[in-house]
């Protein structure tokens, strides 16, 4: 890719990409250049004269985009760019603490609705809902009530019911599993009450299984072949192996085998 001055500069570099867009933002002196392009469009400056603000992060839709910008005092700025016509409308702003991740952090979810994870200076990092058709942005959940952030993580959507399984840290201080219903947008922490009720989530599973409840846990394939082990654990990626069926050998801290779960790695 060929910008204006034939450079690509690396520094605070952004890159979002999706099946049919992309967007590129490189820093040029002190100002921030945003370009867009697809694989068959050389790729566009549509900041003509650069801005100071930083693009952190990107919504997708249809016929526009929802560009996250940040400043130097950390307030983001949501900004709708249409693609036919190149025009920006701001749709809302919110003052928070430092945001520079909150791209890894954007999950498209219904309709016009995604999820972000914000700190918002008050709450600390939490989940913050974003509606791409009138720039509403709603606090979802205080997870871990107060200042102190839950540090969402681990995002996984069941293939099923599209629902978004995460961990996060809950008021008790400890990673727990919650699940985000993508019909009714609301977030509940995911119980069981027993040994015997622990459940695997989400199966099948694209990479990343979330159980109910921590063990010591041993992936095997169908020969009983341990492939790996993880200690104390209520997650196991299986992003790296081959599609097909797997074993989870739930075992106690005696090494004392509890359950046997079968997985299927899509």
């Amino acid at each position: 890719m060929i910008l204006d001055n034939g450079l690509l500069y690396y520094q605070n570099f952004f890159w979002y990409k999706s099946d049919r867009i992309s967007f590129v933002e490189v820093r040029n002196a002190s100002l921030y250049d945003t370009y867009i392009f697809s694989f068959d469009v050389e790729p566009k400056k549509i900041t003509p004269s650069g801005r100071v603000e930083q693009l952190i992060g990107v919504m997708e839709e249809d016929e526009f985009s929802v560009l996250i910008y940040k400043d130097v005092m950390s307030k983001l700025i949501f900004e709708k760019y249409t693609y036919p016509t190149d025009e920006f409308e701001v749709m809302n702003e919110m003052q928070s603490q430092i945001n520079s991740s909150i791209g890894n952090f954007v999950q498209k979810l219904k309709d016009n609705y995604h999820l972000l994870s914000i700190n918002d200076g008050e709450h600390g990092r939490e989940p913050y809902l974003f509606n791409t058709n009138n720039g509403e942005l709603t606090l979802l959940e205080d997870i871990r009530t107060g200042f102190s952030s839950s540090y969402m993580q681990d995002f996984t959507k069941d293939p099923q019911t599209s629902n978004i399984y995460f961990s996060a840290i809950k008021t008790e201080g400890d990673r727990q599993l919650f699940k985000l219903d993508v019909e009714l947008l609301n977030i509940e922490k995911v119980i069981v009450d027993s040994k015997s009720d622990v459940r695997a989530y989400p199966n099948p599973t694209p990479g990343i299984i979330f159980l109910s409840i921590d063990y010591n846990v041993s992936l095997t394939d169908l020969n009983g072949r341990v492939i790996t082990k993880k200690l104390n654990t209520n997650t196991i990626d299986i992003s790296s192996q081959a599609s097909s069926m797997y074993f989870l050998l739930l075992a106690d801290k005696n090494e004392q085998l509890i359950k046997a779960i079968k997985v299927v790695k899509e």
